[in-house]
């Protein structure tokens, strides 16, 4: 091979070395690998509703988060405790759910639960940001306590956060999670026995569908039978006794 042709050689390589730098240079970031979508964690926090619309009730403290997942979650989907079983000082987990290990992305678990007069129930944030609430006029929603039992709501709560409540009261309490009442977040406290009240009324008086269905089926898991709503049931708007809208024996940690 002559001088020439080596140097046209090595000429002819660097060009090609150079487009190929080039062709990186203008690849679009948003082709392959950055094509993916963002992830989850970032879309869920923009479901938070705005911190105002959770206005505690009680006080607030935090626990290392430990989430479970999978089997464990089916198998804590369920009621704990009964009419001969009522459990004291109890624990109730907040949990947000992926793909389809529940019937909805957001539950409270155990979704029923059986407490002893004057137990201490605490709801324990495993996943996500929640707000507990009783379904009472003073949180917006139609009555679902006892009548002469109080409201209870815990403000926002995020992983590892928990709300504590004292149920005083006998009787069957409906509860739900503010920002995901919408996915059907509810819950059921029956306290001593489940006397008949407004917590045995069947979902049909709530705005919310999902979430009247989701508690008709919890109430049905507990045998408890349900009645049709009154005219007169007490809602959003309506008036209660001064002693329904007193401030509940409650307790929120926060970090």
């Amino acid at each position: 091979m002559t001088e020439q042709s080596r140097r046209s050689l090595l000429r002819l390589g660097g060009l090609a070395a150079a487009g190929v730098f080039t062709g990186c240079l203008d690849r679009n970031p948003d082709e392959g690998e950055m094509d993916a979508d963002p992830p989850t964690a970032r879309a869920t926090r923009t479901e938070r509703p705005p911190a105002e619309t959770f206005e505690a009730v009680g006080t607030t403290g935090r626990r290392p988060a430990a989430t479970p997942s999978g089997d464990d979650l089916r198998q804590r989907m369920d009621q704990r405790g009964g009419p001969t079983d009522l459990q004291s000082d109890p624990v109730v987990a907040a949990i947000d759910i992926e793909g389809d290990a529940g019937p909805a992305p957001y539950i409270f678990t155990p979704t029923v639960l059986w407490a002893e007069t004057g137990a201490t129930v605490t709801w324990d944030v495993d996943g996500g940001a929640h707000a507990i609430a009783a379904y009472h006029p003073d949180n917006g929603r139609t009555l679902r306590i006892p009548e002469d039992a109080p409201s209870f709501v815990s403000g926002r709560l995020d992983v590892g956060d928990t709300f504590s409540h004292t149920f005083e009261t006998p009787g069957v309490y409906n509860y739900f999670c503010q920002p995901h009442e919408y996915h059907g977040m509810v819950g059921v406290v029956v306290v001593g026995e489940a006397l008949a009240g407004p917590g045995t009324v069947d979902g049909s008086n709530l705005q919310v569908e999902v979430a009247g269905e989701h508690l008709e089926r919890l109430l049905a898991l507990a045998d408890i039978e349900t009645t049709p709503p009154t005219t007169d049931s007490p809602g959003p708007t309506s008036t209660v006794s001064s002693t329904a809208t007193t401030t509940a024996p409650s307790t929120t940690e926060r970090r």
